[in-house]
């Protein structure tokens, strides 16, 4: 036993245990110590603390349900010895499924109770060595986030001193992305970049400003705000997102005039959340009615038109009938045979995948389910009509 291990040993009520006692005894590295009873208050306090517990008689079925309780609880997590009749299938069954480790023959073979201690606690100081690295990686985990944190909070402070009132627009817009994200179903894991593209979206603009290139084109400032966070792995993701920002729906828009579902919808609610903020700061209509109106007027050329249904909806507006009627985001576990895609299917990273007005088929669903296992995929929008 390469570290000290804590023993408590419950010898029989009719043994003193002292032949067992003395091969533990014996044994280097080891703590023992000894309760009369289950019940015994001191054998209570040291179980607590205990590697391992070692019970040199059989258990009553009460006794068994209160380990049991113990160990879901979490309230202390030894390994368990249990001495039984090897001959009883059944009380040897309940016994681990009650929570024992390991079970002993009675009446007790100190040489064999001395083997399966062993390997109860090698079991034990690996769950603890596992504990202790997971707990070492939770904190690495921990530092990295503080660190990533620090670094968009200078890159907003920065943005800021550039533009002014790009902190509150890239707050509400992250805000407004978020509700956005759960009208789509979204997955959660792939929220987090969205969240921060949407309060970096105006880096690229800051950056332009801040060299005094105003003639630049969208697309390309997106491209500029892609560069700078490309410089650090943990933002790929989100730098990606921003170079699609600027891309218009119907594929005039830049760097890669990227057309309809090839523009990630991320960086389709993204775009449309940040030019909703910036048109609402141009209005003195408190409604936001008039912004709403003009996203509206160019849905179907540099905004998805479903984006702008939902951000409508969420603003309190009325939707934009038609593309309400015909039509509806489901996630991948949603889609069944029969339905027919209303628009393409791409992935995030702008494949696509399937045509609008495929049907699905078992075959093909099957190959879009395997493929959202190992790249996620936001959903698919289909006609109502094929549900």
């Amino acid at each position: 036993m390469s570290e000290r291990c804590r023993v408590l040993l419950i010898p029989d009520v009719d043994e003193d245990g002292s032949l067992l006692r003395g091969a533990l005894e014996r044994e280097e590295n080891l703590e023992l110590s000894i309760a009369t009873a289950w019940t015994d208050p001191h054998g209570g306090e040291v179980r607590s603390r205990a590697d391992v517990v070692i019970v040199a008689r059989s258990l009553p079925p009460e006794t068994v349900t209160a380990w049991h309780a113990a160990r879901t609880s979490g309230s202390f997590t030894p390994q368990l010895l249990v001495g039984a009749n090897l001959g009883d299938a059944t009380q040897g069954t309940a016994l681990l499924r009650a929570g024992a480790d390991d079970l002993v023959a009675l009446p007790l073979d100190p040489i064999d109770v001395l083997a399966r201690l062993r390997a109860a606690v090698a079991r034990h100081q690996l769950a603890r060595a596992l504990e202790r690295s997971h707990r070492a990686t939770e904190a690495l985990q921990e530092r990295e986030r503080d660190r990533l944190d620090r670094v968009v909070d200078l890159l907003v402070a920065w943005i800021e001193h550039v533009r002014p009132g790009a902190t509150n627009r890239g707050r509400r817009a992250a805000e407004l992305s978020a509700r956005l994200a759960e009208r789509f179903g979204i997955p959660f894991g792939l929220r987090r970049d969205m969240h921060l593209a949407a309060r970096l979206a105006e880096l690229g603009p800051a950056a332009i400003d801040a060299a005094d290139r105003r003639d630049e084109d969208p697309g390309h400032m997106s491209l500029v705000a892609q560069n700078v966070l490309s410089h650090l792995s943990e933002f790929a993701d989100a730098a990606q997102l921003l170079s699609e920002t600027q891309e218009n729906w119907d594929g005039t828009g830049g760097p890669q005039h990227l057309l309809q579902g090839q523009i990630p919808l991320r960086s389709r609610i993204v775009r449309a959340t940040h030019d909703l903020l910036a048109m609402l700061e141009t209005t003195n209509d408190p409604t936001g009615t008039d912004a709403l109106e003009r996203l509206a007027s160019h849905a179907g050329t540099f905004y998805d038109p479903m984006v702008v249904v939902h951000l409508r909806a969420l603003m309190g507006m009325p939707d934009a009938g038609t593309f309400v009627a015909d039509r509806v985001t489901l996630p991948v576990a949603q889609l069944k045979e029969g339905m027919v895609l209303a628009e393409d299917l791409c992935s995030d990273g702008g494949v696509k995948l399937l045509a609008s007005g495929t049907r699905f088929t078992g075959d093909i669903l099957e190959t879009i389910r395997r493929r959202h296992r190992s790249e996620p995929l936001s959903g698919a929008m289909v006609r109502r009509d094929s549900l």
